[in-house]
């Protein structure tokens, strides 16, 4: 079994957070290096609002399936991705929209919210906190779970 574990990467796609300037970023969505999608050609996007439900909620742009076919992320079929993100985080606010825009480039993908878990009040170096072995064990169950080690 292949997996990716991020915990709380880079994003949101194709532009900066709002806290950086909200410029744009990412040119092949969620990296700033070529990426392999099919249909190759440019992207065509659509911008959706912030989340009511989600604290400091940014605008995430998305692949606007309305204007042609939605690329897909083809050498990640098949492989499944868990986005860790954690309560005190900035990340808080645009994680989902990474998570959307992986599902909607055909990768299995969701979202670990570490404060629904039960581990709270992390920031983003969640993993260097005095819990990080409770972030760890969350992160553990998910492999588990999806059938690793």
């Amino acid at each position: 079994m292949h997996a990716i574990v991020a915990l709380e990467p880079a994003g949101p796609p194709f532009r900066e957070p709002v806290s950086n300037g909200g410029g744009p970023a990412r040119k092949w969505g969620v990296a700033d290096i070529p990426l392999t999608y099919t249909p190759s050609g440019d992207f065509k996007f659509k911008t959706l609002p912030p989340l009511a439900n989600i604290t400091a909620s940014e605008p995430c742009t998305l692949q606007d399936e309305s204007k042609g076919e939605v690329k897909k992320l083809v050498n990640l079929k098949g492989m499944k991705v868990v986005v860790v993100t954690a309560e005190a985080s900035w990340h808080v606010g645009y994680d989902w929209c990474t998570v959307a825009f992986l599902r909607q480039a055909g990768v299995d993908t969701e979202l670990l919210d570490l404060k629904e878990k039960g581990v709270r009040g992390n920031g983003h170096m969640f993993f260097l906190e005095k819990n990080s072995d409770e972030s760890a064990a969350v992160v553990r169950e998910w492999i588990k779970a999806i059938g690793g080690g």
